[in-house]
């Protein structure tokens, strides 16, 4: 039950975000049709009541719902949206309030959770969520109680009327003539009402009966207690009453003619004076907003045909940009197909995909984790869970069209732990696997973040630390224990097995202590340490970006060699393997000098090319050219950084080159962890390791 009111809810703040724009629309359109009729006001808010009550599936071009992102369910896909899990596939929890595996039985059944689950077992999204719905039907009864509190004091006030003729009854102490009633309305009118004025006053209330008010402005109401959370829908309320009631004037004006304007606004006016109006009541019609309904009287003239065709096309414009939804893609119509599948629909889905596109058969059904968009083409994808057999699991990436774009296994044996997270950095979403494995003291940590463009996987960033837990720490290990924590604590889980139990999120990393923060299991955890030059040293000169790298080798005595490589497509029959810019060099460095705690300088001794600048050769199919030694040429003066420097020290060319400057940017690491040769000179900065 609490399950089904947050997906209630929900759906209703989607809906209520499209009423929205309706109105929005319709707010403008009634301003610039304010000289016109408004009776075509008036028939303007119908297409907002029609998109309040009715889900309409007509796609086109001219659609305004095409400025907003397009869902199955006609809304407005947030991030909250993309994010959060589906309420009716969570897992059950644990005692710490965990998600665990809640078996293959269990998963993608929204009524075997909402047996098992209690409060406790659901997300504080839902929580508030369930919440805020008790609250919106609340006020739904409030709404509807107050109405007809209202009917029967206005019926009440009616008891001693006294009919006059037909359905017109008169009585006395009444603010203002109305109609009263749902299927035989009848219209009420004070005592001694002066014929002319009588007349006219009781041809208003005719043609109320006549149009059908007497159902729409009920319609209306109940219409605002349901939405009434939404201040437009108030906004729409008044302004649609308002213009109900001055189409009415205008139509009385338009029998008895012009002549009658100021013998009406000063009945309008009597009727307003000193007086409660009815407007609230939603089966009354009465006086309601007289200062507006005087003037709108005062300026009335009888519309030109050019006029009713204006307004015609207005009204049709509107009908067609707010009563159908945007025009979408087939992937965007594939997408949003699978969005309306029931859980059990979706299970069925992803398995007959499953068994088509790999072979492989799930023993149970998939647990929908959440929505992301890991391939960055717009397109939410689904991320499952399923157990594959006894103790070992899934996690597959699936596009709505049915195609497995990635899996990896976990498993709950030690070999087999796996932790797979969901980061998003500049508003994009990538995936992060976790993987730190120690086995009798030496460990290898890695952390990878990646996406899966184009469906293969393209890493971002790689953090890995190999060590010894009895050798102490280096500046790699506390790299990886700030750049990983911050991922970590920034992250969201969807699935691990790290310590052996199968944990399903979505959750903050933080509340698994087996992950959160990184562990190297040391007693004395990490201290601080000095560090001297230990040779000899690989050190990397590249751009993430780029596919040129140069890399050299730095030697104890200061005598250096390297390699430099930069590839293009450009071919031809006689090398069909593209061009490759190259470049093998040799030199020494000289008057080696330390600055301070952390850093040394030299300067260029001797640079020797092994291969000639200029010269081409072909090789396997490879047309080479001989190049500079890029990184090395023009340089003098060179700075080596070691290890723990503080990266506030670093030059900004240095933080150019960096793999980490921009969790440097995030401040959420703040030191040098491994060498970097940095050519004052040039700007070019060497790393010892390109992925801390």
């Amino acid at each position: 039950m609490a399950v089904t009111l947050c997906e209630l809810f929900l759906e209703f703040l989607r809906r209520n975000a499209m009423v929205a724009v309706v109105i929005l629309a319709v707010l403008l359109a009634r301003l610039l049709l304010k000289k016109l009729p408004k009776k075509y006001a008036y028939a303007l808010w119908s297409v907002v009541a029609l998109r309040m009550i009715f889900h309409f599936d007509i796609p086109s071009f001219f659609s305004i719902f095409n400025v907003f992102v397009y869902t199955g369910h006609g809304g407005v896909l947030s991030e909250s949206d993309r994010m959060m899990p589906d309420p009716a596939v969570m897992g059950n929890t644990d005692g710490a309030g965990q998600a665990v595996w809640a078996g293959p039985n269990a998963v993608l059944d929204a009524a075997s959770y909402a047996a098992s689950g209690t409060l406790a077992s659901l997300t504080m999204f839902q929580k508030v969520m369930i919440a805020l719905g008790i609250l919106w039907i609340i006020g739904i009864f409030v709404f509807l109680i107050c109405g007809v509190v209202s009917y029967i004091r206005c019926k009440r006030r009616t008891r001693f009327a006294v009919k006059r003729t037909g359905n017109i009854w008169e009585c006395d102490d009444l603010p203002s003539p109305f109609v009263l009633g749902l299927w035989k309305p009848q219209i009420y009118i004070p005592f001694q009402m002066a014929q002319g004025e009588y007349e006219y006053i009781v041809a208003h209330e005719c043609y109320h009966i006549k149009r059908k008010d007497t159902l729409i402005k009920p319609l209306a109401f109940i219409l605002l207690a349901v939405y009434w959370i939404n201040p437009l829908v108030w906004l729409a309320y008044v302004s649609m009453v308002r213009d109900m009631e001055m189409s009415c004037d205008e139509a009385v004006l338009s029998t008895f003619g012009s002549e009658i304007k100021q013998a009406y606004s000063r009945s309008l006016l009597s009727f307003a004076t000193g007086k409660r109006n009815v407007s609230f009541v939603p089966l009354a019609f009465g006086e309601s907003d007289a200062s507006k309904r005087i003037k709108n009287v005062l300026r009335y003239k009888k519309p030109r045909l050019i006029s009713v065709v204006v307004a015609v096309l207005a009204l049709a414009v509107i009908s067609l940009v707010c009563l159908t939804n945007a025009s979408v893609t087939t992937e965007q119509e594939e997408r949003a197909g699978l969005d309306e599948k029931t859980a059990s629909e979706i299970a069925q889905a992803l398995e007959k995909a499953e068994s088509e596109n790999t072979g492989i058969k799930a023993t149970g059904k998939d647990l929908i984790v959440t929505k992301a968009d890991p391939d960055h083409d717009g397109e939410t994808e689904q991320i499952v869970v399923c157990e594959k057999a006894e103790d070992l699991y899934e996690l597959k990436v699936w596009k709505q069209d049915g195609t497995l774009l990635w899996s990896t296994e976990a498993g709950t044996s030690h070999a087999e732990w796996n932790t797979i997270l969901l980061y998003q950095d500049e508003g994009e979403d990538y995936l992060i696997q976790y993987l730190p494995v120690m086995y009798q003291g030496i460990a290898s940590y890695t952390c990878t973040m990646f996406s899966l463009e184009n469906g293969q996987v393209s890493e971002k960033n790689t953090w890995k630390v190999d060590f010894d837990s009895m050798a102490g720490i280096t500046g790699k290990m506390r790299g990886f224990f700030e750049a990983v924590n911050y991922l970590l604590e920034n992250s969201t889980v969807l699935f691990t097995t790290e310590g052996g139990t199968p944990v399903t999120g979505p959750q903050k990393a933080a509340d698994l202590q087996q992950i959160y923060p990184v562990n190297f299991y040391l007693e004395d955890g990490l201290s601080e340490e000095s560090y001297e030059v230990v040779y000899p040293l690989e050190l990397t000169f590249c751009s993430g970006a780029g596919g040129w790298s140069t890399t050299l080798m730095l030697y104890e005595d200061g005598h250096f060699d390297g390699i430099y490589e930069d590839g293009e497509a450009e071919w031809t029959n006689e090398y069909p393997r593209g061009t490759d810019y190259y470049c093998e060099f040799s030199g020494r460095f000289r008057e080696m000098k330390k600055i301070n705690e952390y850093s040394y300088s030299m300067m260029l001794d001797e640079l020797t090319y092994k291969t000639e600048v200029g010269k081409e050769w072909i090789k396997d199919g490879v047309r080479y050219i001989g190049s500079d030694a890029y990184g090395i040429t023009g340089g003098e003066q060179f700075i080596l950084y070691l290890p723990n420097t503080p990266a506030e020290v670093l030059d900004d060319n240095v933080h150019a080159y960096w793999p980490n400057e921009y969790m440097w940017r995030k401040k959420s690491i703040h030191f040098l962890y491994d060498y970097c040769l940095y050519n004052v000179n040039e700007g070019a900065a060497f790393f010892s390791d390109v992925f801390m």
